[in-house]
């Protein structure tokens, strides 16, 4: 088992186990969930019904004290006058504005301000009513008229008890709720307060307590490594190489990777790709559904992705942040019968969309989700910010664009309302009124923001319909019409723009593991020699040409030196191969500057530079790198300048002051000996200068190269597009598009 095999078990293991973990607690919150709502106890309810028993708290506190003073005086006549003063004083006494600003919240602590206060009114009345009953034991004859007075307190205390019961059991369940919440969060949080992770405490202790750490550090991992699986997919012969050559640490004349077997790797792989319509059923189709919040896109895109069975909604004001994923094999090829991939990617919601910083915040988000298809759900008009969404993707991403119009059974139980005065009924309603009624819905949904019309398809769909309309037989609207529309945008589309990205991909990933290495020649020998040279004015240029050379032929850029090529007159086997495949570059792009014979001035190349995949533009470095790089020549220039002065002193000085003085002798054996102390330094300077500008021009080398590979990616891809023909489909599949039309 080898060690990136080590690294999928592991990183699967902690998946798995943060998934059974979560999947428990989805278990526990969903007992407690049918548990509050099998007994249907909330804080409000308790509440109102505390506050209506207890409205007359203190009059019958007060009743009741003076029902004891008239027992221990033996006065059966009770005549109970409250003044107003009186009754202030009883509010205030018992406390009963606290009970009118008890609050409804459904949280703990709102639930142990109501149980205090109900356990302070149970003390008030149970010692009233015990002193009654041990007063009343020592009475023979029981006044009647005591009675109700006691049964009205006895009351109180049963409301109090049915109260505290239905309380304290829902403290309970949102006690268990809370905990589990907190186990959700230390699951998703940093490593350190986790129990079960003691093993790797070392690591957390000085490390940031980040909120859902664990989670993003797996995700991230998760997302890297399906990058390497789709790159081990769709290019297995790139892909082989990089494994052979990643373990290789040969160096000069043994280093291994080859830039021309690069090339030619990634030909081999894309023309493979593109044979036989295989990128169709090997890369998925991603399909972004975008739109305002809570109109319906998490399910819709449950229901396309046919995920049901794994997944659910929840009624919240906002179910996703940032974006969901889901992946199904579910569609099949209309003619092949053969399952075509999708992805379906549920982008957030648009939150305050009418602000200019929100709407670019929003674009971005679309931009990075790179779909090949995008779906703008809106469940009211079509607005501002829809439009400017779909603009923004067919004109600046050039991607296609399809519009739904969600909740349409809700539009529908309105019109049908207005029209009949009557809630649509399956059994009753009539075959003209029901079609009347889908006439207006498909009319207004496409009325726009500025009420003009939309003169684009729009797709009717009501995935989760009230129970009156889901078993009718209009319920699915254009459900399947829309999935029979992405299966014929599925197949038609080639996948030009992710094959390039992933070709682009991969070229980065062997550039920077197996080419972007300090070892590829010993440096050690040309420090020596530009050391050497540097007593010498400009000689010490000499050892860098030579390194530069040298890294130039181990990458196999030249099969040969320079000066060879040009004394005989050839050509290297990368300059013929990429003349081939006419890759061309606009000038002043490249930053090593030995691949003169790829760049041209003519603007239809500058205008195929722009238009490519930008991802590949990131390797050019700022011109901070080339200011530095133009510093550290002039640098090692200067000190070589300065050694020839300190060396050459003494021939100096000799034309300038008149032989045979003392002055001379002093002034010459002061330059020889200035020179000699001098030398070591300008020499460690250039040795150290030297490294430096080969290990900078081995950078600029890798990004000109990487930049190269993108272009000449984006070449054959154009290229195999043009030569692929749109494939013909099947009578029964362009029938079965023609009678959802009808």
């Amino acid at each position: 088992m080898t060690s990136l095999d080590l690294f999928d078990e592991s990183l699967i293991n902690q998946v798995a186990k943060l998934c059974a973990d979560l999947k428990e607690l989805v278990v526990q919150m969903k007992d407690k969930h049918e548990e509050m709502k099998y007994r249907g106890v909330d804080v409000t309810s308790c509440l109102g019904k505390y506050k209506k028993g207890m409205r007359d708290f203190h009059r019958t506190c007060y009743i009741l004290i003076h029902v004891i003073e008239k027992i221990e005086m033996n006065d059966s006549d009770i005549t109970v006058d409250i003044s107003e003063s009186l009754q202030e004083h009883l509010k205030q006494k018992y406390d009963m504005n606290r009970l009118e600003m008890l609050s409804e919240a459904e949280n703990i602590h709102a639930i142990d301000q109501i149980l205090e206060d109900l356990a302070f009114r149970r003390h008030c009345l149970s010692s009233c009513l015990e002193t009654i009953r041990s007063l009343l034991q020592n009475k023979p004859e029981r006044n009647a008229s005591f009675d109700k007075y006691i049964h009205k307190a006895e009351r109180r205390l049963v409301t109090i008890s049915d109260v505290n019961s239905d309380l304290n059991c829902l403290r309970g369940n949102l006690r268990a709720i809370e905990q589990c919440i907190d186990k959700y969060i230390n699951l998703l949080r940093d490593g350190k307060p986790r129990e079960n992770d003691r093993d790797n405490f070392a690591q957390y202790i000085d490390a940031q307590d980040i909120p859902c750490f664990t989670y993003i550090q797996l995700m991230e991992k998760l997302c890297a490594r399906i990058e390497k699986v789709e790159i081990k997919a769709t290019f297995p012969t790139a892909e082989q190489l990089m494994k052979t050559w990643q373990d290789d640490h040969g160096a000069d004349d043994q280093f291994k990777p080859k830039v021309i077997e690069l090339f030619q790797a990634v030909e081999l792989d894309l023309t493979e790709l593109f044979k036989d319509q295989k990128s169709t059923y090997s890369i998925p189709y991603k399909v972004g559904l975008i739109g305002h919040g809570s109109v319906g896109k998490s399910a819709l895109a449950i229901e396309l992705a046919n995920a049901r069975q794994y997944s659910t909604m929840i009624d919240t004001a906002r179910s996703t942040f940032r974006y969901l994923q889901f992946d199904t094999l579910a569609y099949k090829h209309p003619r092949t019968g053969r399952s075509i991939p999708f992805t379906f990617v549920d982008i957030e919601g648009a939150i305050d969309a009418d602000e200019s910083l929100s709407a670019g915040n929003y674009l971005e988000l679309i931009t990075r989700a790179d779909c090949d298809v995008y779906i703008i759900v809106f469940a009211g008009l079509f607005s501002k910010h829809n439009r400017d969404c779909q603009e923004y993707i067919k004109t600046k991403l050039q991607r296609e664009c399809l519009l739904v119009r969600s909740k349409a059974d809700a539009l529908f139980n309105d019109i049908f309302k207005d029209e009949t005065a009557t809630d649509y009924k399956k059994e009753t309603a009539a075959d003209y009124d029901v079609k009347k009624a889908l006439e207006q819905t498909r009319s207004l949904s496409k009325v726009t923001f500025s009420d003009e019309r939309l003169r684009e398809e729009i797709y009717l769909t009501a995935v989760r319909c009230n129970d009156n309309s889901k078993d009718a037989s209009w319920a699915q609207f254009d459900l399947d019409k829309l999935k029979d529309k992405l299966i014929y945008l599925a197949v038609t589309d080639i996948r030009t723009i992710r094959i390039c990205q992933l070709a682009i991909l991969t070229s980065k990933a062997v550039i920077n593991t197996c080419f972007r290495r300090g070892y590829v020649v010993s440096k050690t020998r040309w420090k020596w020699f530009a050391a050497g040279a540097s007593l010498i004015p400009f000689l010490d240029e000499l050892p860098n040409f030579f390194g530069r050379e040298e890294i130039r032929q181990a990458f196999g850029v030249h099969d040969r030196s320079a000066i060879k090529n040009m004394f005989r007159g050839t050509k290297d086997s990368l300059e013929e191969y990429l003349k081939t495949k006419n890759v061309t570059i606009p000038k002043n792009t490249l930053e090593s500057g030995y691949f003169e014979y790829l760049e041209s001035d003519r603007p239809e190349v500058s205008n195929t530079y722009n238009r490519a995949p930008s991802m590949y533009q990131n390797a050019r470095k700022s011109s901070t790198v080339k200011k530095n790089d133009r510093l550290t020549r002039n640098g090692t220039k200067m000190v070589t300048v300065l050694t020839a002065i300190g060396t050459s002193v003494d021939d100096i000085l000799r034309f300038a002051i008149p032989a045979g003085t003392v002055g001379l002798r002093i002034v010459s054996i002061a330059g020889i000996v200035i020179g000699v102390a001098l030398a070591p330094v300008f020499a460690t300077w250039a040795a150290y200068s030297s490294g430096e500008r080969m290990t900078e021009h081995l950078h600029r080398l890798c990004n000109d190269l990487f930049l190269i590979l993108s272009l000449f990616a984006v070449n054959e891809c154009n290229e195999h597009r043009n030569k692929t023909q749109t494939p013909t489909f099947s009578s029964v599949f362009e029938e079965t598009l023609s009678d959802e039309d009808e």
